[in-house]
């Protein structure tokens, strides 16, 4: 049986995201701690990517679980990798994968999907600003 992904709004966003939907992608719980979070690859040292094509895989050396990712998801990833990030500066990195000059509520909509998925995974996580 198919579920169906009602949007939701996420409580305490930056002003320039207010009232922007999200489709339901899991536990959006990090949300709720307020808008200045920055957020950076718990320890890069154990994670090995590799590009094929289009998609990142990405080898987790502590968990020992090989992920496949899109390509922006995986340029989100290479990003947080070498220095933390907000919502705006993943959003510029996504709606320049896209090929757009400015980063729109899709884009947002896509970083914070990437976001909670690396975070479930145990990849990312957010520091506190």
């Amino acid at each position: 049986m198919h579920r169906r992904r009602e949007p939701v709004y996420a409580a305490r966003l930056s002003a320039r995201y207010q009232g922007t939907p999200f489709a339901v992608c899991g536990n959006l719980r990090w949300m709720d701690d307020g808008d200045n979070d920055r957020w950076r690859v718990i320890c890069p040292q154990r994670l090995s990517l590799r590009r094929w094509g289009d998609e990142v895989v990405v080898y987790d050396d502590h968990s020992g679980d090989t992920h496949i990712f899109e390509d922006v998801a995986g340029q989100m990833l290479e990003r947080l990798r070498h220095a933390s990030a907000d919502v705006d500066e993943l959003a510029l990195l996504a709606a320049a994968s896209a090929g757009r000059a400015v980063a729109d509520h899709h884009c947002v909509a896509q970083v914070f999907e990437v976001i909670e998925l690396l975070s479930d995974k145990g990849i990312v996580k957010p520091v506190r600003g």
